[in-house]
């Protein structure tokens, strides 16, 4: 018999295992061929972006922007947005601002009041002494409430601004600050905007607390920024206006202002006095400490200064009570003094008087350069409100109340 061969239990495997190697090549094949295909999506270029800093964009574009109106309570930290129903062209003559602003909701009554400047923009700008370089514009509005003593000011838009460095020789991301002098507590920033030259901000901010005697001396200043990519933050120029004019009425009044470079505006006074006053009644005494002055400069002349005192003077109606002065301190354009002196008010003194006596630093002599009055005689409604608030609220504590006074020109 011939013997017949059996297959083993290993040669029965063998096509089953060549089926097992066979599947998993095909499955890293095609692992393989997706995730080629994915990683070639991925490196696809993007589509193309539209571009909304140009003034003549379609009204596409100009619905796609953000549509909100910040209005900023201040001092506070939130911001409040309000959708608005239309979005008015970025050239559009200023209007009122017509959003509830303040608890009572109540809106402006009337539309803004030309300003002077405000039909067209000057062909220089206001204070400089030099024609200044082109800069852009900036258009802004100013409305003090004052029931509410509120000052509300819309930034609107602003127009050429130069490039923020020479890698985005046609683009820049500005922004806007504002602060109120010279108080420097009210301050308030706008939100940056991406890629543009020709900003539209629209918004507004309410600075509460301001008086219409808080009003008179102070001015608002408009810092213009520019964030490039070389540059975290560059001041492009500014702009400042006088607030003693806002407080006449309830009107919006609208402004377009040149943007100057920083410190190209001089100040309409010589300098100004922070003075602190306070009144006990038990013994009828004032005690003034004259604290620092700030600005100081000649109008006249373009020397710098070298040193400065004050000359503190009593009157009891037109007969001098007291006269006192301080130390000469050296001063460029400020001075740091911190001294005080008593005066008895039982004796008949109705005003204060403190001058500003300066030295130039080229050997001119000491000159007098302005002079504050408080109490009766006050010319400035701040400084007779000063010092109304000192005698009425005098205790026996003799709380200090601390003011910025500008000086007048003597």
């Amino acid at each position: 018999s011939v013997p017949t061969a059996s297959l083993g239990p290993r040669a029965a495997d063998t096509p089953s295992v060549l089926f097992g190697v066979l599947g998993v090549l095909a499955l890293v094949l095609a692992l393989s061929l997706t995730a080629f295909v994915w990683v070639c999506c991925q490196r696809a270029p993007p589509p193309p972006r539209r571009s909304f800093s140009s003034c003549s964009s379609s009204s596409r574009g100009a619905r796609s922007r953000t549509p909100y109106r910040f209005v900023h309570m201040l001092k506070s930290a939130h911001i409040y947005p309000e959708t608005l129903g239309e979005r008015r062209h970025p050239l559009a003559t200023l209007k009122p601002l017509t959003q509830p602003v303040g608890r009572s909701g109540e809106s402006p009554r009337q539309g803004p009041a030309q300003s002077p400047d405000a039909a067209a923009v000057p062909a220089k700008a206001v204070g400089a002494p030099v024609e200044a370089p082109e800069l852009g514009t900036l258009s802004f509005s100013l409305q003090h409430d004052e029931r509410k003593e509120a000052l509300l000011v819309h930034v609107k838009e602003a127009r050429g601004l130069p490039p923020a460095d020479e890698l985005a020789a046609t683009t820049t991301d500005p922004c806007v600050k504002l602060l109120i002098l010279p108080e420097r507590r009210f301050r308030g920033q706008t939100r940056v905007l991406r890629g543009t030259r020709d900003p539209v901000f629209d918004e507004t901010f309410a600075f509460y607390g301001l008086s219409a005697v808080q009003m008179e001396g102070s001015e608002i200043t408009f810092a213009v920024l520019s964030f490039g990519r070389l540059s975290r933050e560059e001041v492009i120029g500014e702009v400042t206006v006088p607030l003693a004019g806002i407080a006449a009425g309830p009107e919006v009044v609208a402004f377009c202002r040149h943007i100057v470079p920083r410190g190209m505006q001089k100040p309409a006074g010589v300098g100004e006095l922070l003075v602190s006053l306070s009144f006990t009644q038990a013994d009828s005494r004032l005690t003034v400490v004259i604290l620092k002055a700030r600005g100081l400069h000649k109008r006249d002349t373009g020397s710098s200064l070298g040193a400065a005192c004050v000359k503190v003077s009593a009157f009891a109606g037109s007969e001098r009570v007291l006269k006192r002065k301080t130390r000469v301190r050296r001063a460029s354009s400020g001075a740091l003094f911190n001294e005080s002196f008593e005066v008895a008010l039982g004796g008949g003194a109705t005003s204060l008087e403190l001058l500003v006596v300066v030295d130039s630093a080229d050997g001119a002599g000491p000159s007098p350069l302005g002079r504050v009055v408080l109490g009766a005689g006050a010319a400035s409604p701040r400084a007779r409100q000063h010092w109304q608030e000192v005698r009425a609220g005098g205790d026996a504590a003799g709380r200090p109340l601390a003011r910025w006074h500008a000086l007048q020109p003597c």
